[in-house]
């Protein structure tokens, strides 16, 4: 199980942990919808292909996962990386939870601690790729992000 909380109280910049163990930084972008993860010394790129394009994770210049998200108004996210498709789904309208399915299972949840933190709990199965759960985590944040950005306008 991972666990990532924000770098300080009103920072959208997180770290990842397992355990006490630092996993990587999320250096989110002040105002595009843009970050930098850096992990283990090497720096991904998580950015959006225009204003409708697919959510992108790049590794070193080349794209890797892909998301789209099918409609506007749904916190819903069809993931692809090499010949798997993922979906990522709010569990519920209310929910500021994440749920990770494949075409067959459920592989884990993002969630909050609790309703009033951005620290979370990322519990996927250890078989969802790396890739998968770094553009899943960031495409939650993204959400929540958007959310808190809303309910402050």
């Amino acid at each position: 199980m991972l666990y990532i909380k924000p770098r300080s109280w009103l920072s959208w910049d997180f770290t990842v942990f397992r355990g006490d163990r630092l996993l990587a930084e999320i250096d989110q972008h002040w105002f595009r919808e843009e970050a930098e993860v850096t992990v283990g010394g090497t720096t991904c790129a998580l950015y959006r292909e225009g204003m409708l394009g697919p959510f992108v994770l790049s590794i070193d210049g080349q794209p890797v996962a892909r998301a789209l998200k099918p409609h506007l108004f749904h916190r819903r996210f069809e993931i692809t990386f090499e010949d798997q498709a993922y979906t990522l789904e709010a569990v519920s309208a209310f929910s500021r939870a994440f749920r990770l399915r494949s075409s067959t299972e459920d592989l884990g949840t993002i969630a909050p601690e609790n309703a009033l933190t951005r620290r979370a709990l990322v519990d996927l199965d250890d078989r969802v790729p790396a890739e998968v759960q770094l553009l899943s985590i960031w495409l939650v944040i993204l959400m929540w992000r958007r959310a808190s950005a809303a309910a402050t306008s």
